[in-house]
């Protein structure tokens, strides 16, 4: 839950009812018995790789970990709620057979308790998919269930598998398609597997083990184990509208194995709004409406629809359409639409600001221009942003000044001391509306103690920090009542349902009961917990949690949302659920994100900029594609390059090519430096030269790199 939201006399008045109770419970319950503690919520048990492919007869044993974020030990009793007929499993730890484990509370200093499941899979048990459910239960619904999933197959040892369960997906020329591989080893043996792909020139593919940040080119995946993978295509800018077919390979030195993964680009969107002749300037007076001549171009490869003009004036000003919706907008054409602007009949000579919107009127691929109108002295010179286009994700944009987009977050020069060190040093920040702004470091560079300055939870040194133009240090009650912030560890009333806790930040901020059970109604559907939203949050899971909290901060209707590591603890299918219910909050929202993290790959999906965080200082910010940029040299690329056989032969191979300038040896492969893409070159030349083409890999286009490069850099 937002903990600021709580007024502070509320929260001594709860504090003071939860000790008063505390001790009379006390002074009744020492009569009879020894004190016991009680749990509140808070266990978790989990398992490294809960879905494995196994033969009829074979043993299979999950290792099991289990956290309390109690701050007493629990004893949670373990059973087998759901389990196969003819199937047979137990828990075994420290070398027995148990039924129960004792938690201790969890820190970072703490290991999780941990527990083995022996599965045994019967010798007639047909082919298909399998599921086991596992239960930890500490009493007074301080529980956590495990799902198990098991795909039993005749395959023969030596065959492996390469599979995705969706192997074809189809988007916008703007996003990144991401997949889920499953790698079987089904051999008896260890096995080493180079990961390779033949896209065409101008794609990039990365593989990384699922849930994970790193990207890797080979793994090692045990004896009769898997391991899955997710991989992401990003298309090319140029690419046009079409089928294309990636394929992936697994390669080891006994088997090779194969797939094929298909992206269907649907075209790209881009929406340009200006004047016919480019003359961004007009004459208007004071109730006197004035023509002008918009242009409306679509600059993509697909058709747009529904295209609806809209508009934001200074009060008493009134703006008109010609056509205030254009119904199909072909890719590659243009249409001129009339706007009649009338400022108000008392406005005096002066400074004005209009802005009129061209976007299209709901539904994905969502596209929007903004373009404003600066008056001077009576005239108002039309000044057209380049504005952004919206797809699901990621997001496309194209470059807008902070002058042409209201700035929701500023920082001037804001700088944190505790004594001698400098915890945030001179930070000068601007986060537009409508914006998802990533803000990225590891722990302890500074992040989180910005986040209190703008909250007005801290005061700065130096410097200012402002939220829609209110100064978050002098006006912090101001600041609160717009801004909406999830911590890394969301906290609710155990004992209240899901809506209960909705309605108790509501009737904090003032709302009507009417106003309350309307918005809980509707946040709840949309972060998907409509169907928990009686159950005790003592019994919701940290994913769960994480989805109420977004509920829980939208009840205010905050103009900017705050979210500081709001992926930590989630597993890869809740992480996909509340990225996309993040980038929502922008695009159908148009709220201003502010997200705090070191998760390099879910930054780099849903933020429209980054900015690197190094010992306290702002070392970079911008798009991705900018920073990659930055810290490459003009006109050169760096090539990871390994082949087979791994000859002397090879380098001087490498060296004779006419675009590379250089060649080193690292870790098993060899870096080459050249001028432009020369990746077909090499794959081509190796190829012709009878050589096995193990790895080709350019470096510099991902977050992964560009974060690598600053922190070296710097010497971080």
């Amino acid at each position: 839950m937002s903990n600021f939201s709580r007024s502070t006399t509320v929260k001594k008045q709860a504090r003071w009812i939860f000790w008063a109770m505390t001790a009379l419970f006390l002074a009744v319950f020492l009569l009879g018995a020894p004190a016991v503690a009680k749990a509140e919520g808070g266990l978790e048990m989990t398992t490294a790789y809960p879905g494995v492919t196994a033969k009829a007869g074979e043993n299979v044993s999950f290792d099991l970990a289990l956290t309390n974020a109690n701050v007493v030990p629990i004893t949670a009793e373990l059973s087998v709620t759901s389990l196969p007929d003819g199937w047979e499993g137990y828990f075994e730890g420290g070398g027995s057979n148990i039924s129960s484990v004792t938690v201790t509370p969890t820190t970072a200093e703490t290991d999780p308790a941990e527990a083995t499941f022996n599965l045994t899979i019967p010798e007639d048990a047909a082919d298909g998919d399998y599921s086991v459910t596992l239960r930890a239960d500490a009493g007074d619904g301080v529980a956590s269930t495990l799902n198990l999933s098991l795909n039993v197959s005749e395959l023969e040892l030596s065959q492996g598998q390469f599979t995705s369960q969706y192997p074809e997906l189809a988007g916008p020329a703007a996003a990144t398609f991401s997949y889920t591989l499953n790698l079987s080893n089904n051999s008896g043996v260890d096995r080493s597997y180079s990961l390779l792909s033949q896209a065409q020139e101008g794609w990039q593919v990365a593989f990384k083990p699922a849930g994970e940040i790193n990207q890797i080119a080979s793994l090692t995946v045990e004896a009769g184990k898997s391991q899955a993978l997710d991989v992401t295509i990003t298309p090319p800018a140029t690419v046009t509208a079409g089928a294309y077919t990636i394929p992936c390979a697994a390669v080891s030195a006994d088997e090779t194995l194969q797939t094929e993964l298909s992206v269907t680009i649907t075209g790209s969107y881009a929406l340009t709004l200006s004047t016919p002749s480019g003359n961004l300037s007009l004459d208007a007076y004071a109730d006197r409406e004035t023509p002008v001549t918009l242009a409306i171009a679509n600059t993509g490869s697909a058709d747009l629809q529904g295209v609806a003009l809209s508009s934001s004036v200074p009060e008493s000003w009134n703006v008109r359409f010609e056509t205030a919706t254009i119904d199909t907008l072909p890719a590659g054409t243009s249409q001129e639409v009339t706007a009649y602007i009338t400022p108000g009949p008392s406005v005096i000579s002066g400074d004005y600001v209009a802005s009129i919107t061209a976007g299209t009127a709901g539904g994905f691929p969502r596209y929007s221009e903004d373009a404003h109108i600066l008056g001077h002295r009576g005239r108002r010179d039309h000044r057209a942003a380049r504005g952004r286009a919206r797809t699901r994700v990621p997001q496309i944009r194209e470059t807008v000044t902070m002058a042409e987009k209201q700035a929701m977050i500023q920082t001037e020069g804001l700088t944190k001391k505790y004594g001698e060190k400098t915890a945030v040093n001179e930070l000068n920040l601007t986060v537009a509306r409508g914006e998802v702004f990533g803000l990225l470091g590891p722990n302890g560079a500074g992040k989180t103690t910005t986040i209190l300055m703008l909250l007005g939870l801290s005061e700065p040194t130096a410097g200012s920090a402002f939220i829609d133009g209110k100064n978050c240090t002098r006006n912090p009650i101001e600041v609160k009542r717009i801004a909406g912030y999830l911590p890394d560890n969301v906290g609710f009333y155990g004992d209240m349902t899901g809506r209960e806790n909705l309605c108790f930040t509501g009737r904090l901020n003032g709302l009507s009961e009417k106003e309350i059970d309307e918005r809980a109604e509707r946040f709840l559907e949309r972060v998907g917990m409509a169907y928990a939203a009686d159950q005790k949050t003592g019994t919701y899971s940290k994913g769960m949690k994480q989805r109420l909290g977004i509920a829980d901060v939208l009840m205010k209707d905050p103009k900017v949302v705050i979210l500081d590591e709001p992926t930590l603890g989630l597993d890869p299918e809740g992480i996909r659920e509340l990225m996309t219910l993040i980038r929502e909050l922008a695009e159908r929202d148009d709220r201003t994100v502010l997200i705090s993290s070191h998760q390099l790959h879910q930054i780099q999906q849903i933020c429209d900029r980054v900015g690197i965080f190094v010992s306290g200082t702002l070392m970079a910010c911008g798009k991705i594609d900018e920073l990659s940029k930055q810290i490459g040299q003009s006109g050169r690329t760096t090539l990871e390059v390994a082949a087979a056989p791994d000859d002397n032969k090879l380098k001087e191979t490498l060296r004779g090519l006419p675009a590379v300038l250089d060649v080193t040896r690292e870790s098993g492969h060899y870096l080459l430096t050249a001028e432009g893409d020369a990746r077909k070159l090499v794959a081509d030349t190796l190829c012709a030269g009878g050589y096995s083409l193990l790895h080709l890999r350019q470096r510099g286009g991902d977050l992964d790199e560009i974060y690598r490069r600053y922190f070296e850099e710097e010497g971080a």
